[in-house]
């Protein structure tokens, strides 16, 4: 419902931008842990002016006004913002990955993570270079697709590189790094797909294409696509590090729009 959209944006507010309050005093968590994070520490304490900090400002204000929670700004502030569901308001304290969410229609591409179409992450960071990089064993993509028939084609276009065989190093220190990572696409529980990635072709684009069913497609067009561990794989974990580069939606198998090559087919 409508309502639900907006508690769900407001809850999406908090999570990536409102709670946020940037510090040398408070580093985000993927800056470091253990040493490094007190290495950090130690610097800002001996070496910034504390009074700098945003950190003071912030919980100033939070002592100062009736506001229930530590902000980078004030609701009042944020109420005063014109939002609509047709554009993103003009307004500091909301990110790129506010916009409402539209609807991804036949012909069109997803490339990169801050595109609003993609919305869901399940497992994947987003990027701004790429669409997304799984960093768990399991992992999902879903796109909120318009309105059609029901012979479309999703095409993923999926990538190693030299940054994710470094990821899956680090989480399995000592295994063979040459073995070639067997993966499978689910859609709804239904394995549609099985698809190779090879170490010896870093950078090389694997295309895969999955034909949509009707019942593939829930009421509000979100479509959600599973990636795990094919089960003839001999690498642990061959979904951590992968990369999605690309999705499109097409209305026939083939050859698809824009990318000169031909997809594995799953038909």
């Amino acid at each position: 419902t409508n309502e639900q959209v907006e508690r769900a944006r407001l809850w999406m507010w908090f999570y990536r931008s409102a709670g946020d309050v940037s510090s040398v005093l408070v580093p985000h968590w993927r800056q470091g842990l253990s040493s490094p994070l007190h290495h950090q520490l130690n610097i800002a304490m001996n070496s910034v002016e504390a009074d700098a900090d945003p950190l003071f400002t912030s919980v100033a204000s939070w002592w100062s006004t009736p506001g229930p929670a530590l902000l980078r700004g004030t609701l009042d502030d944020v109420s005063a913002s014109a939002r609509t569901t047709s554009e993103r308001p003009a307004y500091a304290l909301l990110t790129s990955l506010d916009q409402p969410v539209t609807a991804l229609r036949s012909g069109e591409s997803i490339t990169t993570g801050a595109d609003p179409r993609l919305a869901l992450l399940r497992g994947f960071h987003r990027s701004w270079a790429m669409v997304a990089r799984a960093w768990k064993p399991e992992a999902s993509v879903g796109v909120r697709l318009a309105p059609g028939g029901a012979g479309r084609v999703l095409t993923v276009v999926l990538q190693i590189d030299n940054v994710s065989e470094q990821w899956w190093r680090t989480e399995h220190p000592g295994e063979a790094p040459d073995r070639e990572r067997v993966l499978q696409i689910s859609v709804g529980g239904s394995a549609r797909a099985r698809v190779v990635l090879s170490p010896a072709s870093l950078q090389d684009d694997t295309c895969v294409e999955v034909p949509l069913r009707r019942s593939d497609v829930g009421p509000s067009g979100l479509v959600v696509l599973d990636l795990s561990a094919d089960s003839s794989n001999q690498r642990p974990d061959p979904v951590i590090g992968v990369r999605i580069e690309r999705i499109d939606v097409v209305d026939e198998p083939g050859w698809t729009r824009g990318l000169r090559r031909r997809c594995i087919s799953t038909t």
